[in-house]
C-alpha cells in the first residue's frame, strides 16, 4: 500500500518567505508593488527613495516660486494675476516713462507705449528699460544723419566756393538780401530755423534772381543796385553759418 507525501504547510511558509527575501516583512500590498519588486536589499531601495525624495524637495522648492502661464481658457482675472506677478503695474500710468528731450516725440507717444505696454502684459522694468534704449538709439540715428547732411552741404559749400572763386562773398551777400527782399522776415526765419539757407542750392538760386532782377532794371532803363551791405544794423541779413568765412 502505497503513501503520498505531504508537505508541511510550515515549510511552504518558510520557503515563499526566502523567495520574497527583505520583503517579506512588508505589508502584502506594497511587497507585492513593482518598483519595490526591482531591489534584491533593502539597502538599494532605501538609497532610491533617498534620491526620490532629494528631487521632491529640489522641485517643490522650485516651483514654490514658479510663476504658470495662463491656458487659453483663462478668465480676465487670472490673466491679471499672471501680469502682475511678472512686474506689470496696475495701471498704463505706472510705467515711469518721460517724453525724451530734443525728440521728435509727443506725450501721444508715449501715452501709446504705456498703454500697449500694458495691455501686452509687459513688466514695469523691461518696459522702461527698452523705452530708455530705444531713445537712445533715436537719438543716434537723428544725429548720423544730421552730421551725413552737414557733411554733403559743407562739400557742396567748398564746390560752390571753388566754381564763384574770388565773387563768392559778394555774390553770397546779393543772395541773401534778394531772399530778404522777395519773402520777408517771415521767410528768412524759416530758412534760417530749418537751415535751408544754408544749402548752396538755395545760395545760387538767390543769385540767379538777384541777377534777374538786376538785368531787368538794367534794360528797363533802371538804376544798376547799389552794392549790397553785408549786414544791416551790424547782423546777417540771412543765417548762413556754413557759409561764413572761417
Amino acid at each position: 500500500m502505497e503513501v503520498d507525501q505531504v508537505t508541511p504547510s510550515g515549510n511552504q511558509d518558510q520557503s515563499a518567505e526566502q523567495s520574497l527575501g527583505w520583503r517579506a516583512a512588508l505589508p502584502t500590498e506594497l511587497r507585492e508593488h513593482e518598483f519595490v519588486k526591482g531591489f534584491t536589499k533593502p539597502g538599494d531601495f532605501v538609497k532610491s527613495a533617498l534620491e526620490i525624495k532629494t528631487g521632491h524637495d529640489a522641485l517643490k522648492t522650485k516651483l514654490e516660486g514658479a510663476i504658470f502661464k495662463p491656458g487659453d481658457k483663462a478668465t480676465d482675472a487670472e490673466r491679471a494675476d499672471f501680469y502682475k506677478a511678472l512686474g506689470r503695474p496696475d495701471k498704463p500710468e505706472g510705467y515711469d516713462i518721460s517724453l525724451p528731450e530734443g525728440l521728435p516725440f509727443t506725450q501721444q507717444d508715449i501715452d501709446w507705449l504705456r498703454s500697449t505696454a500694458h495691455k501686452r502684459g509687459f513688466s514695469k522694468a523691461d518696459t522702461e528699460a527698452f523705452a530708455k534704449d530705444y531713445f537712445e538709439k533715436t537719438k543716434a540715428d537723428i544725429a548720423a544723419v544730421d552730421n551725413q547732411i552737414k557733411a554733403k552741404r559743407e562739400d557742396a559749400v567748398t564746390a560752390l566756393k571753388k566754381e564763384w572763386g574770388a565773387e563768392y562773398e559778394t555774390k553770397l551777400d546779393a543772395a541773401k538780401i534778394t531772399a530778404k527782399r522777395i519773402g520777408g522776415d517771415e521767410f528768412v526765419k524759416f530758412l534760417s530755423d530749418t537751415g535751408a539757407g544754408d544749402h548752396p542750392t538755395f545760395i545760387k538760386i538767390f543769385h540767379k534772381i538777384s541777377t534777374m532782377l538786376s538785368e531787368s532794371a538794367f534794360i528797363e532803363g533802371g538804376n544798376k543796385p547799389k552794392e549790397v551791405n553785408r549786414s544791416e544794423g551790424g547782423s546777417p541779413i540771412l543765417s548762413f553759418p556754413s557759409m561764413e568765412k572761417k
